[in-house]
């Protein structure tokens, strides 16, 4: 039976918090920087997805593709119902039936919507879900990837999609030219090149343990956040940096190289049972926490500091409390029959 790698599941608790505060940002320069950084956390969870779908032998990943799939597909049906339902919900109330009707007209239900979820992971709901859609896209596309044996060539272009993804954002930074940065946060441009990026610190994981030193990998994660800054300076917000891939390669491999965690454990629950509901939850606690500070009418400058710690903190007792609701009612289930 193999054991639970504790620091990765410590990493992926601090990487379900930098997400939340890629959303509900800090103010000024330090908010900058904390989202160009936060920016690795997503790119964490496409790494330990397919760090975990990696064997040497492709039938068996082939084996596993359709659980996979099966269950992205599951969660991401859930998650789009849920922001569905909650959306046309504070538009009806807001604005009435037509709001709604517009919204479903102009946005959700197109065909241009339509392509570009196949295409470009987009979300035309909220907009953070697009996670869920190019890891999904990820998932099929190994199927011809296992079937025909296409590895390598897939390590390539997934090298040369993100490289591409990173160069063309860094020049529209410089030039100022007016690109849709979500045409590139997409299953071909960042979910398939993480993934293949976890694939490959797997395959290779005994070279770089033997390689690579603790005190290397510390250093060159430190470079990386430094030159993540750099590039922020350089060319602006972008989905990724070329520091981003750095400092998710190097944290990964600590966190394989010494898989103990010996800080808080609570940490490492919240990676490991509930950085998934983070994810989803917290941008519906987002909109909660505006509402009320329109209601309330809170305007304070300090309150800017502090909203994604409340947002945060909210949303983690939530799903604390929400899984505690499913064991319960689980448990009444067990009891009745």
């Amino acid at each position: 039976m193999k054991r639970t790698n504790e620091t990765l599941n410590a990493v992926k608790g601090i990487a379900c918090m930098l997400v939340v505060f890629i959303h509900v940002q800090f103010p000024g320069m330090f908010g900058n920087v904390i989202v160009a950084l936060s920016r690795s956390a997503v790119a964490i969870f496409f790494v330990v997805s397919g760090y975990y779908l990696y064997n040497s032998d492709f039938d068996k990943i082939s084996a596993k593709l359709p659980v996979k799939i099966k269950n992205i597909a599951k969660l991401t049906a859930f998650a789009f119902l849920l922001y569905f339902v909650w959306e046309s919900f504070v538009r009806f109330i807001g604005s009435g039936t037509e709001a709604v009707l517009q919204w479903y007209t102009d946005r959700v239900f197109t065909f241009e919507s339509l392509i570009k979820v196949v295409l470009t992971s987009y979300d035309p709901v909220v907009g953070h879900l697009w996670f869920l859609l190019a890891l999904l896209g990820a998932y099929i596309l190994f199927i011809p990837i296992t079937k025909f044996k296409l590895k390598k060539l897939t390590y390539i272009l997934s090298a040369v999609l993100l490289e591409a993804h990173i160069v063309i954002m860094a020049i529209s930074g410089i030039f100022k030219l007016n690109i849709n940065m979500t045409v590139f946060r997409s299953v071909f441009f960042y979910g398939l090149p993480f993934v293949m990026l976890g694939f490959f610190l797997k395959e290779y994981e005994k070279w770089f343990q033997e390689k690579l030193s603790t005190a290397l990998l510390t250093t060159v994660a430190v470079a990386g956040a430094v030159l993540v800054v750099a590039e922020l300076l350089l060319f602006g917000n972008m989905q990724v940096f070329n520091g981003t891939i750095i400092l998710v390669a190097s944290v990964f491999l600590l966190a394989v190289r010494h898989p103990e965690f010996k800080g808080p454990k609570a940490l490492m629950k919240l990676g490991g049972m509930y950085s998934t509901d983070v994810y989803i939850y917290h941008w519906l606690v987002m909109e909660l926490v505006i509402k009320a500070c329109e209601i309330l009418n809170i305007s304070f400058t300090w309150f800017d500091w502090i909203e994604p710690v409340i947002v945060l903190a909210i949303t983690i007792v939530g799903v604390i409390m929400l899984s505690l609701v499913k064991k319960i009612l689980s448990s009444l289930k067990v009891v009745r029959a």
